[in-house]
C-alpha cells in the first residue's frame, strides 16, 4: 500500500573492491538511464509498471574527484535533461546536496586526488573561489557555480516544454556503444513547446575530456569535436550551456561533445 517507488539515481559505475575514481575511472551521467531501465525492469516484474518513481538523492557522487567546473557543467546538464525526458514516469528528482562546498579531503580510493564532494550549485562568499563560483545571485545572496548555471539554463530550456520521450542514443563516430552500461554514443531529446516552438538537445558522451576549449564566440563550447547533421526541422540556431546563441545561416552540422547543447527551429521563446 503505497503510491511512489523512491531511488538513489547516483551517476557511478559499479567498483570492484571500491577503488578507483577520476581521472581514471568518473562518474558518468548516462549509467542513470541503465538504472532507470533496471528499475523499470523490477517494477514490470511485480506488476506494478502504472507506478510513478521519485528519485531522492543523485549527483556524480561524493568520492570521485569530480572538481573540474566544466565536467560539473556537463555532469549536471545531462542528468537534469535525462530525467526530464522520463516524466510522468519519474516524477521528482532531488540533487544531494545543491550546496555542499567542494571536498578536498584525501580520497582513500584514489590516493593523490581529493574526494571532491557532490556540490556545489551555490556558495556562500566562503567557500565560492575554491569552486569557481563567481557569479552573484542576484536573489539570495552568495554566488552561483558552474553546475548551478547549467542546471539553470536546462530550467529555462525545459520550463513549459513536453519531451517527446526519452532521450535516445545512436552510435558516435568516436566509440563506445549504446548497448553497453552505461550506454555511450550520440544522444538526442526532443521538445516542444505551445506555438510551434520545437528544440533539440543533443551531446555526445564518447568525449570526457575536461576542462573544455575555449572558443572566440563562447566560452563554454560543446567539450569534443564530433560533428552532427542538423535535422532540417531545427535550422534556425543552437545554444551551449550559457545561452550563448549562434545562429546556423544554413549550416547543416555543429560540433557536438560532452556539454548539451541546444538546436532550435526558432528563437527561444
Amino acid at each position: 500500500q503505497y503510491d511512489l517507488v523512491g531511488f538513489h539515481g547516483y551517476d557511478i559505475l559499479p567498483i570492484p573492491g571500491g577503488a578507483g575514481a577520476c581521472p581514471s575511472l568518473c562518474p558518468v551521467p548516462e549509467y542513470l538511464v541503465s538504472e532507470w531501465a533496471a528499475l523499470k525492469g523490477v517494477l514490470s516484474a511485480l506488476n506494478l509498471t502504472s507506478m510513478k518513481a521519485i528519485n531522492t538523492e543523485f549527483s556524480w557522487g561524493g568520492y570521485q574527484n569530480v572538481t573540474i567546473p566544466d565536467m560539473r557543467s556537463a555532469q549536471a546538464a545531462r542528468l537534469y535533461i535525462l530525467q526530464e525526458s522520463f516524466y510522468p514516469e519519474l516524477q521528482r528528482v532531488g540533487w544531494y546536496g545543491e550546496d555542499f562546498p567542494l571536498d578536498g579531503t584525501p580520497n582513500p580510493n584514489n590516493p593523490g586526488y581529493p574526494d571532491g564532494g557532490t556540490g556545489e550549485f551555490w556558495a556562500s562568499s566562503a567557500t565560492n573561489i575554491a569552486d569557481g563560483c563567481t557569479v552573484g545571485d542576484p536573489i539570495q545572496g552568495g554566488y552561483d557555480c558552474p553546475a548551478g548555471l547549467a542546471m539553470q539554463q536546462v530550467e529555462k530550456w525545459t520550463l513549459g516544454a513536453t519531451f517527446s520521450g526519452p532521450c535516445t542514443c545512436s552510435t558516435s563516430p568516436n566509440g563506445g556503444s549504446c548497448a553497453a552500461t552505461p550506454p555511450a554514443g550520440v544522444w538526442q531529446c526532443a521538445i516542444s513547446k505551445p506555438g510551434g516552438y520545437s528544440g533539440l538537445f543533443v551531446w555526445d558522451n564518447t568525449y570526457a575530456t575536461y576542462p573544455c576549449p575555449t572558443t572566440p564566440t563562447s566560452a563554454t563550447a560543446p567539450c569534443g569535436s564530433g560533428t552532427f547533421t542538423v535535422p532540417s526541422t531545427y535550422s534556425a540556431d543552437w545554444q551551449d550551456l550559457t545561452g550563448h546563441m549562434t545562429v546556423l545561416h544554413g549550416a547543416t552540422s555543429v560540433t557536438i561533445g560532452g556539454k548539451p547543447i541546444l538546436l532550435e527551429n526558432e528563437a527561444f521563446p
